[in-house]
């Protein structure tokens, strides 16, 4: 399948106006930072880009005249220069997933052997396999975060057992299937996107872990569910950099004393600043595991 792509590039002030722009003309939309910082700080104390990348993907072509039109009018009201509009065209769809997918290697991170449902394999003696099949929600093992918590995971495994586990942000519940085959208990596995929970739920299933894994839509901690399921002794969070900021208090208040949580989607240069968040709620650093300046933080209550 072909599909339509549109990215802008705007300053900082602009980049939400500019995605709730976006979101009435294309199918999905993302934004991301680009690398220089500017001079100013969020409200957590995260140095903020100078400029976003505003990226929508459409099933059919825009309407570019009607874009670059609106998108002039309110760079004039926001007293911005106007907005460049890049419009390509890229593969993607579930063809392109599942090819991907086909030629996804195997890979051993840890304990855990990683590798695609679409291919025949043997997982080798001693560790525990994890089939991933081709989905829309983020987490094969590949990118560095995954693997920073699958190596955070493997450790853990040799030092203590764990009864309630909570996965927090579960994308295609890679880090859930883990828990489970590690531990085997019950894992609670939580996300605000319904297709990652339909995923996580799926992958459960190919990997006989659908016993063991409650998944379920919630926006961070506030679902009755997870205030339900809780505390836990166990807390894995792979997000972003700015969720785990805002919800650490929720965290610390989920877990059981002397519990352990892991966060990630973080780069390096963001560690000292979640630190800070977590330290204010008694949770201390006994690990650091960095893959290509992105870091995996375990911390203890």
């Amino acid at each position: 399948m072909r599909l339509w792509r549109v990215r802008i590039t705007v300053p900082h002030q602009v980049a939400e106006t500019t995605v709730a722009f976006l979101e009435d003309h294309m199918d999905t939309v993302s934004w991301f930072e680009c690398d220089i910082m500017s001079n100013e700080i969020d409200a957590n104390g995260f140095p903020i880009a100078e400029e976003f990348i505003v990226e929508g993907l459409s099933k059919t072509i825009p309407n570019q005249a009607q874009l670059e039109a609106e998108l002039a009018v309110i760079s004039t009201l926001l007293g911005a220069s106007p907005f460049p509009i890049i419009l390509d065209q890229i593969d993607g769809g579930a063809d392109w997933l599942t090819a991907s997918w086909h030629n996804f290697p195997p890979r051993t991170i840890g304990r855990y052997y990683v590798y695609s449902g679409y291919t025949e394999t043997t997982v080798p003696s001693g560790l525990n396999g994890i089939k991933i099949t081709a989905a829309t929600a983020f987490g094969s093992g590949e990118h560095e975060t995954t693997k920073g918590c699958l190596l955070s995971l493997s450790k853990l495994s040799k030092m203590r057992t764990i009864h309630k586990p909570l996965d927090m942000g579960c994308g295609s519940g890679i880090l859930a299937i883990a828990i489970a085959k590690t531990w085997n208990c019950p894992v609670i596995a939580a996300d605000n996107d319904g297709e990652s929970v339909r995923v996580t739920k799926q992958n459960s299933i190919l990997n006989n872990c659908q016993k063991y894994i409650h998944a379920f839509k919630s926006h961070g901690f506030n679902s009755e569910k997870v205030k339900s399921s809780g505390p836990f002794d166990l807390i894995v969070a792979n997000i972003l950099a700015r969720p785990l900021c805002q919800i650490a208090v929720d965290a610390a208040e989920a877990l059981k004393p002397n519990g352990i949580i892991i966060l990630s989607g973080l780069l390096e240069r963001q560690v000292q600043q979640i630190l800070r968040v977590y330290h204010m709620q008694k949770l201390h650093l006994i690990q650091k595991t960095v893959i290509n300046n992105w870091a995996t933080l375990t911390l203890k209550k």
